[in-house]
């Protein structure tokens, strides 16, 4: 095993026969798990993952009126009324008409 990585055992046995599965997972620090595309840490895998995917994937929804990139197609749906007159959205507090729906 290399210095760069954290081996995980586990066993379970029964009455008639015992079963050991043996995981390697990427080095740590304080049990943390670090991304190989930024110097950021994270608690565990899956929010890892969620990073990744977050900041590191391709923006593959693009605008097709001004060709500005995004990750997720609500964002597009949102950003697409920046190029109309319409302002579906109404602040509670203030009353004001808005793109967005954040005043």
């Amino acid at each position: 095993m290399s210095g760069n990585s954290l081996l995980l055992s586990s066993s379970s046995a029964s009455s008639s026969s015992s079963t050991a599965t043996t995981t390697t997972l990427p080095a740590s620090v304080n049990n943390e798990v670090t991304c190989n595309l930024c110097p950021k840490s994270f608690a565990s895998h899956k929010l890892l993952q969620q990073h990744q995917h977050m900041f590191h994937t391709d923006k593959a929804f693009i605008c097709e009126i001004c060709g500005k990139a995004f990750r997720f197609r609500s964002n597009l749906a949102e950003h697409r009324s920046v190029h109309t007159a319409l302002k579906p959205y109404v602040c509670k507090f203030c009353g004001k008409s808005s793109r967005l729906k954040e005043c």
